[in-house]
């Protein structure tokens, strides 16, 4: 248990780029992680591989999603109930760091290590990217990582976004609960596909879930997001033969 737990703060650190409950706490905003590597220029991701070599290795992450093929999938479980979470800044991304919850997949449980966002979508579905994405990320007792991307589109307001938002802003800790309801569609269909982390050390063998259907957050709050983070996006990757499968 103290090595899973290790593992789990070391994660953490390297920022892994129901209706329940998730409490959440605010840090210092503006907090910065991993200078190395940028979204743009001379530390790029064209230039992620001359630090982090995996990031040049086949297998990679995001994708565009096409041609997907129907499959009987086990269902997302996702149980969250009293979560803990602190927001912060990671030099790359709006995220909160969890203290619990799992996400059932079969017989496989899942412990939620983060969320962060991405403006837009870093996977497109026929080369269409989504206004954002919600990227929670979970690991299982084999450090196995799984990842379920939710999509955001413009729509109605989103009382989960605004609390985030609102706690990126505060210049103390504070405390806000939040609906689960709020972060996940009602359908959770979803494609799955093996691929791997989509900031460096881009790290292979992760199991991808993105959901078919997105939530909804308002313009206002998605150009919020963008204001911390836009663009933060790692280009679409080759599928290299792999296969994309979608549950039924």
């Amino acid at each position: 248990m103290i090595a899973y737990a290790r593992t789990l703060a070391l994660l953490v650190v390297l920022t892994l780029v129901g209706c329940s409950k998730m409490s959440i706490r605010s840090a210092t905003p503006h907090e910065t992680a991993h200078p190395e590597w940028t979204y743009a220029g001379e530390h790029g991701p064209q230039h992620w591989a001359e630090d982090f070599p995996e990031c040049g290795m086949t297998g990679q992450s995001p994708v565009d999603i096409r041609d997907a093929e129907p499959a009987d999938l086990p269902p997302l479980e996702f149980t969250y109930a009293g979560v803990d979470g602190r927001i912060r800044d990671t030099g790359h991304a709006v995220q909160v760091d969890s203290e619990g919850g799992t996400l059932l997949i079969g017989e496989a449980v899942h412990v939620l290590l983060q969320l962060h966002f991405h403006v837009p979508s870093e996977h497109t579905i026929e080369g269409e990217h989504f206004d954002a994405v919600i990227h929670l990320v979970h690991l299982d007792p084999d450090s196995q990582i799984a990842v379920v991307g939710v999509p955001i589109s413009v729509g109605d307001e989103n009382s989960y976004v605004e609390d985030v938002l609102d706690e990126m802003d505060k210049p103390v800790a504070s405390r806000e609960e939040v609906e689960l309801e709020d972060i996940l569609p009602e359908d959770l269909t979803y494609y799955s596909y093996l691929g791997s982390l989509t900031t460096p050390p881009c790290s292979r063998g992760v199991q991808w879930y993105m959901l078919a259907n997105p939530i909804e957050a308002s313009r206002t709050q998605i150009d919020r997001l963008a204001t911390h983070y836009r663009g933060n996006v790692r280009p679409v990757q080759a599928l290299d033969g792999r296969t994309i499968t979608r549950s039924r």
